[in-house]
């Protein structure tokens, strides 16, 4: 199973998957963590892509599976608010990807109890498999 790691090390609020990135390789040593960019073709060959990011306004990580599942997605009014809701958006319009698991993360927070949460919501998406 891949899992796409999305986040940014030079700004704070986006650097929570990347600064955990090592600890879930390390507790799940059979899955495929891949750093991504949402402006590369991270998707390519994957239907059902599960996704690590931060999301915006969470308090705890929370999965999402639909675009709708996320709040006032029609703020986005400039060239920098380009990101990964419009990027899966685009996917889904133009059938490149069938549906995505977003496993969001809050910008900020204790990382052992984030970590904690990330490890039960990959191992339910697993079980799935």
């Amino acid at each position: 199973m891949n899992i796409f790691v999305f986040g940014n090390s030079i700004v704070a609020d986006d650097s929570k998957p990347v600064e955990l990135l090592s600890h879930l390789q390390n507790h799940f040593p059979a899955l495929t963590f891949i750093p991504a960019d949402p402006t590369d073709e991270w998707w390519e060959g994957q239907n059902n892509p599960i996704i690590l990011d931060t999301v915006v306004g969470l308090k705890r990580v929370t999965l999402f599976s639909s675009l709708d599942s996320f709040e006032d997605p029609n703020m986005r009014i400039t060239p920098h608010d380009y990101d990964l809701f419009m990027d899966l958006a685009f996917l889904l319009k133009l059938k490149k990807i069938n549906s995505f698991t977003l496993i969001g993360l809050p910008e900020r927070g204790d990382n052992i109890i984030i970590l904690k949460e990330i490890i039960e919501e990959i191992e339910a998406i697993s079980a799935q498999f």
